[in-house]
């Protein structure tokens, strides 16, 4: 995953719905700007949960609406659809099927 710094709240509401789903995220890349997440997801480095609002311009990614477990702000996983690698597919299929609503996109 790539996602913010240990240090914003967004990274430790992530960690805390991670360890409730049973598992730890695998960093590959982190920062402290929100526009960089979304570039490293476009150049396909990892997926991201983020808010919605950053969103709200960016027809180029896939967005999946997560609602489980219930998180304090509305985030969404996103991701590149044109050469996902097996491990990002694998760890999508997961998220689907453990913390997506009845809505999930099925790029």
């Amino acid at each position: 995953m790539v996602t913010l710094t240990p240090a914003s709240k967004q990274r430790s509401t992530l960690e805390t719905a991670c360890r409730a789903a049973g598992f730890v995220p695998r960093v590959v890349a982190e920062t402290s700007d929100l526009g960089v997440v979304i570039e490293l997801t476009h150049q396909q480095i990892g997926v991201a949960v983020l808010p919605r609002s950053a969103l709200e311009r960016d027809a180029t990614v896939t967005q999946l609406s997560l609602t489980r477990p219930k998180l304090g702000r509305r985030i969404m996983l996103v991701w590149h659809p044109a050469t996902s690698p097996p491990a990002a597919r694998a760890f999508l299929a997961l998220a689907r099927h453990h913390l997506a609503g009845p809505d999930a996109a099925t790029a």
